[in-house]
């Protein structure tokens, strides 16, 4: 999971102790921390030849249907399937948050109506504003950043059993 905003930069900020202890609802916390005064930052994301631009405070982007101990970001991903699953949240006030909340648990954030989804084997994502990414909740490099998939990158040898 890679995602980029103010709020992907705060969940960086969660203490391995704050993980332990609250599990997926440390991230929550940090969060909710960030929406207050936040305003979206404009992104331009580049993914298979097409381009969306617009103001958003969270970009997330999955290889799996898990984030942050939720197992439902998107159901239909599949670690094989060779696709990056992209949200855009285009709205992240505390009335935008909960109903954005409440599409993840659910299973439905594709479908929600201030989310930006689709799939791409390749995205760029850029920022006029300095920006840093949170990868798999830990601090990651700063944007602009290019996300591909690399497909049977990695050999794993398991015994027979």
């Amino acid at each position: 999971m890679v995602a980029a905003g103010a709020i992907a930069e705060s969940v960086s900020a969660v203490t391995s102790e704050d993980k332990s202890r609250l599990g997926s609802l440390a991230y929550f916390k940090e969060g909710l921390k960030e929406l207050t005064g936040n305003t979206p930052n404009r992104l331009t994301i580049t993914h298979d030849g097409q381009v969306w631009e617009g103001d958003s405070p969270l970009f997330i982007a999955a290889l799996t249907n898990s984030v942050g101990g939720f197992e439902r970001l998107a159901p239909g991903a599949a670690v094989d399937d060779g696709l990056i699953h992209c949200f855009v949240i285009k709205d992240l006030t505390i009335l935008g948050t909960l109903s954005v909340s409440i599409s993840l648990l659910l299973g439905t954030l594709k479908n929600h109506k201030d989310v930006e989804y689709f799939t791409a084997r390749s995205v760029t994502v850029e920022s006029a504003a300095p920006m840093r990414t949170n990868v798999d909740g830990e601090a990651g490099p700063a944007l602009p950043v290019q996300l591909s998939v690399l497909p049977r990158h990695i050999r794993i040898v398991v015994p027979e059993e």
